[in-house]
């Protein structure tokens, strides 16, 4: 019988695919081109474009926030835990200091394209002018 054969995790992957590719190209397709339509109407209604954009912008900058204080707890987590070793709660630690210089790299970009497109970032604007002159 097929189904007690042993397979290997590859025949296991192609079976999986097999059976479920109804549903892989239905959401895939089908959710996509729907997502793709409602955000389109979207952007056409007055005022929704700057608010979605300015929206998903500062949606990426709280993602590294978080991101970063995920990490840190997660690294004094590991620290007293005796199960992970120092060099794994400090790994976290040092990550949490990447996060959130990227999140400074976002919060940078967001200033500059302030300067740009929204008199909301004037201060940005002198501040980075600022800082640029001072370089």
């Amino acid at each position: 019988d097929y189904n007690e054969q042993d397979k290997t995790w590859e025949d296991k992957i192609y079976g999986d695919i097999f059976i479920s590719y109804p549903y892989i190209f239905g959401f895939g397709f089908g959710g996509a081109l729907l997502v793709g339509f409602v955000y389109t109407f979207l952007l056409r209604i007055p005022g929704v474009l700057a608010l979605i954009v300015w929206g998903l912008l500062f949606a990426i900058f709280f993602f590294f926030l978080a991101l970063g204080a995920f990490c840190y707890d997660l690294g004094v987590k590991w620290g007293e835990d005796d199960d992970r070793d120092a060099n794994q709660a400090n790994g976290m630690k040092y990550r949490r200091r990447a996060e959130l210089g990227e999140t400074k790299s976002v919060w940078a970009d967001f200033c500059r394209a302030g300067m740009l497109a929204s008199p909301s970032f004037l201060c940005c604007k002198i501040e980075l002018e600022r800082t640029s002159s001072a370089q």
